[in-house]
């Protein structure tokens, strides 16, 4: 019963049933009809698509400008299932004629020079070149992004217009992962406390039978999710993981005293090592704060992912964090005297040379403003001013609401982008229409 399996099961079933004799069952003359409608509904989205108008909401009445000799093949004239007017079908016509995909190619290796040479002979198979290409999308690999003998490099250097624009919300989980790594007390969250618990409690047959029998099938399920990703998805995994801990706080803790006594001495240590990260301030501390940040870039990574989206918006988002509600007193977690020396919960002592501080200088300083700039740090190093200007200068070129995104100054700075795009003669032509009047309707 695997997926692979019934895949197999289902392809074997369509192969008994020959799809050639299902449609040769169709008469000759539906089979043209339906061609007929397809071309035509490709013939009417080009041309609306060269005027920048959507597919819906305009004139569309026989005296429209834009009417052709379409009436007997489609609209009211066409069967009542198939109008060819659903925005989804609409929309599957105009990304399959907007690109064409070239095809895919085997390697003997993934060297940047190797990947260039590929891409340049493929182009050439199309009668294209690389001083033609105005845009590079790939992962982040060290291959790819290499200032100096990356792919992306060996590219520009052959066309400086070609910028790459790396996926957004790919840097997004990059910038994650990168404070995760670099913020020592984020680390202890999700490495020391948050990873076990979910391994100890989730990871266990037995122990899941046991909470079950407890009445704690909603820790179960929340617990139940294995180890916390490390790459896509991760803001989504580690928020929502945040979330469950905190929203199932209380019947957290009382599972693990369960567990642990019913439970061998190891398993019990375990357990009441889980309970003492988690009734400490550290943890009651970094998880509101991390939940504050991650329900920030959630938003963002939500925008980001959204095909529709005005992504000039999801640039502009700015961070902003509300002081975080901690249940201390509800729990008995001691809030600890700010002026004292720190102490870290997974030892009693510091170890090695690091000096010495107050338990308000680390909470503030080290812990707080520390992780909201290495955040702000990660964010502008990953997202580059070429790309955002890039994004925000194309927001002029949308045609919605009559073109009201327009701004020539953002028109001027993508000329500077792609000098080698504009010839003398644009100049000359804007220069005339002005001096003819012909700039107000032109």
């Amino acid at each position: 019963m695997s997926v692979h399996n019934n895949v197999v099961q289902s392809l074997e079933d369509l192969k008994k049933k020959s799809l050639p004799s299902l449609f040769a069952n169709q008469s000759k003359e539906s089979k043209l009809k339906y061609q007929k409608r397809l071309e035509v509904s490709i013939k009417c989205l080009k041309w609306l698509s060269l005027q920048g108008l959507p597919a819906r909401g305009h004139d569309e009445s026989e005296t429209s400008s834009n009417e052709e000799d379409v009436d007997k093949f489609v609209l009211k004239n066409a069967p009542a299932n198939s109008q060819m007017t659903a925005p989804s079908i609409q929309k599957d016509i105009i990304n399959a004629f907007m690109e064409h995909f070239l095809g895919v190619v085997r390697v003997a290796n993934t060297t940047s020079v190797t990947l260039k040479e590929v891409i340049e002979s493929k182009l050439i198979e199309h009668s294209l070149t690389l001083s033609r290409v105005r845009d590079q999308g790939y992962d982040g690999t060290s291959n790819i992004q290499g200032a100096i003998n990356g792919l992306k490099t060996l590219i520009l250097n052959e066309s400086p217009s070609a910028y790459f624009v790396h996926c957004f919300t790919h840097q997004l989980q990059l910038t994650l992962i990168a404070v995760t790594k670099k913020n020592a007390d984020c680390g202890w969250l999700f490495v020391d406390v948050l990873a076990p618990l979910l391994n100890f409690v989730g990871s266990s047959p037995k122990r899941k039978e046991f909470l079950r029998e407890k009445q704690a099938k909603r820790v179960v399920a929340t617990l139940s999710l294995g180890e916390l990703e490390s790459g896509t998805g991760l803001n989504q995994s580690h928020f929502k993981t945040i979330l469950n801990v905190l929203n199932l706080y209380p019947t957290i803790l009382e599972s693990l005293d369960a567990i642990g006594d019913v439970s061998d001495s190891v398993d019990q240590n375990r357990a009441e090592s889980l309970t003492h990260f988690l009734m400490s301030f550290n943890f009651i501390f970094m998880t509101h704060l991390m939940k504050s940040i991650f329900a920030i870039t959630n938003e963002l990574n939500m925008a980001l992912q959204k095909s529709d989206q005005d992504i000039v918006n999801a640039m502009k988002m700015r961070y902003s964090h509300e002081q975080c509600s901690f249940i201390y007193d509800k729990y008995e977690i001691e809030n600890p005297n700010t002026e004292e020396k720190y102490v870290h919960p997974s030892r009693r002592k510091f170890r090695g040379s690091r000096p010495q501080v107050t338990n308000f200088d680390h909470f503030r300083v080290e812990l707080f403003l520390s992780d909201i700039d290495l955040q702000l740090q990660e964010l502008e190093n990953r997202f580059d001013e070429v790309s955002k200007e890039l994004l925000i200068s194309m927001s002029s070129f949308s045609p919605a609401n009559q073109f009201s995104s327009l701004d020539i100054r953002k028109l001027r700075r993508m000329d500077e982008f792609y000098l080698n795009e504009f010839s003398t003669s644009i100049g000359e032509l804007s220069m005339k229409l002005f001096e003819t009047g012909k700039h107000e309707t032109h």
